[in-house]
Parts: C-alpha cells; sequence; structure tokens
C-alpha cells in the first residue's frame, strides 16, 4: 500500500467502517469539514515511500460525529482545492460504510472554495 496516496485513505476509511458496527442511528449523524493550510514550500524526502514530496498548501477533510464525540481525518491533497466531484465521492464513501452525512462545512474563508 502506497502511504502517500493522496484522496480519501482507504485505512482511515476502513476504521470508520468497523467502528459504524457499534454505532446507533443517532452516532452515525455526521459532518464533515475541510481546510486548507500553507506548507512550507520546501523540498521533503519520504522515506518510506521512497519518493520526493514538495507542496505549498494542504487540503485536509475531516468527518466528525454530530451526536457523539469522534472524529477521523478521511481526505487529504496537496496544492489541491477540493472539487465538488470530489466531495460528493467522500459522501458517497461515508455513506456507503453507514454513516449519514447532514453537514458539512469550510473552516475559515479562501477565494478558491471550489476549482
Amino acid at each position: 500500500m502506497d502511504p502517500m496516496c493522496f484522496g480519501v485513505m482507504d485505512a482511515a476509511a476502513s476504521v470508520l467502517e468497523a467502528a459504524t458496527t457499534d454505532m446507533s442511528d443517532m452516532d452515525r449523524l455526521c459532518v464533515i469539514s475541510f481546510d486548507e493550510m500553507s506548507l512550507d514550500s520546501r523540498y521533503c524526502y519520504d522515506s518510506t515511500a521512497d519518493q520526493i514530496l514538495r507542496g505549498s498548501k494542504l487540503q485536509l477533510l475531516m468527518v466528525r460525529g454530530l451526536c457523539s464525540p469522534w472524529k477521523q481525518p478521511l481526505y487529504y491533497q496537496l496544492d489541491s482545492a477540493m472539487t465538488p466531484g470530489e466531495l460528493v465521492h467522500v459522501i458517497v464513501r461515508l455513506e456507503s460504510i453507514g454513516l449519514s452525512v447532514v453537514a458539512g462545512g469550510r473552516h475559515g474563508y479562501s477565494r478558491n472554495v471550489f476549482s
């Protein structure tokens, strides 16, 4: 498995899927939020994946329980804004594992919300 595979993190989705088996309907209600953060844009060598990485911005999507105190990072991307298609893909993935996405939001403000 490639540890630097950007987009939805399959391992995180698997953790959520396993956790949903013991969740009540109320605990399955969730909210997604995403944020763009600035990074140091110097090159970085990832010895585990044997690759050089560089990025100036990180897009991170978190899933949080609406009625229960759980949260899980689920998606990340370098130097790319969240697109409507990627957002739909994340929502479909969450609902396929038994969660109910009831709201979403973006932390802070960016002039380029969707590209």
